[in-house]
């Protein structure tokens, strides 16, 4: 890819993959109402099938296809590393999910001031939204964050995330990476980014069984994910960050015990179980028995 294909300073960036054709026209259909309509759109294609057909339905969007490599991780490395020294601001924006027609105006606006935007979830199920405003729980409008924020759990998605591209290095994602957002935020947050939380636009996040981040899970198969999620994490970054080398080593311990439970064990049962969470990676809280 070279500046040639660039239309805009501002760059959608997602990874597609095979998803109903009713749920990718959601999701095009609101980025083609957006209020601020001066942006591209990179994709990196790792298995929808139909573009041709978005592409003749939605021919005022700026589409800018790659193909993907079947690695998560990697699809995402891709995403960044190619459009990272074309583009001045980026809205991550996942391909199953749709969005508030003021998402990337709003998010725009405040990268004026913050090197990363987070804003607002609703959960939606069945045609409905079932939830609004899940962060709008734990935070409130217009706070700054901090990495403490996302030390046990996370708030900065590829979904309802804006940055500014001078605050994003050249990246080299491990491929075992399951939560890219999470690793990829917290270290531009070690690395000085500025962060904010906005509730005025939201992003309307699908909740269904294979997410891979599942904000209502309450079940002991989806709790041993997490871990699994945080083995990786939190293993990573400890090679490099100290802060979590005490929560690697927490975690362990707390791996061997869950994998020692009873198939049918109620997270309830589980005296980490953090029941009001409301965030992704959530169900395990350290401070509850600290």
């Amino acid at each position: 890819m070279n500046s040639y294909y660039r239309h805009s300073d501002t760059v959608v960036l997602t990874t597609a993959f095979n998803v109903p054709l009713s749920v990718a026209r959601d999701y095009f259909y609101s980025l083609s109402i957006q209020s601020e309509n001066k942006f591209d759109i990179f994709i990196v294609n790792d298995g929808f099938t139909q573009m041709s057909k978005i592409r003749h339905e939605f021919p005022q969007l700026h589409i800018i296809e790659v193909e993907g490599v079947g690695i998560i991780s990697k699809n995402r490395e891709i995403m960044i590393n190619h459009t990272r020294e074309l583009y001045e601001n980026c809205i991550f924006c996942d391909f199953d999910d749709f969005f508030s027609n003021n998402r990337i105006a709003s998010s725009l606006e405040m990268l004026q001031k913050y090197d990363i935007v987070v804003n607002d979830v609703d959960l939606y199920k069945d045609g409905l939204i079932f939830e609004n405003s899940l962060f709008s729980n734990n935070l409130s409008n217009n706070q700054e964050l901090t990495l403490e924020d996302i030390l046990q759990c996370n708030y900065f998605g590829m979904s309802n995330t804006a940055a500014k591209m001078s605050a994003i290095p050249s990246v080299n994602f491990d491929y075992r990476l399951k939560a890219v957002d999470w690793h990829l935020f917290s270290i531009l947050l070690l690395n000085g980014a500025s962060a904010v939380f906005c509730n005025e636009m939201r992003t309307i996040y699908r909740q269904y069984e294979s997410n891979i981040a599942n904000v209502k899970s309450t079940n002991l198969a989806q709790l041993k994910n997490e871990i699994s999620v945080k083995e990786i994490h939190y293993g990573l970054l400890s090679k490099t960050y100290d802060c979590y080398a005490k929560l690697y080593a927490e975690l362990n311990e707390l791996s061997k015990q869950i994998n020692a439970l009873e198939p049918n064990t109620s997270l309830e049962q589980i005296n980490l179980y953090d029941s009001s969470a409301k965030a992704w990676w959530s169900l395990i809280n350290f401070n509850i028995v600290r």
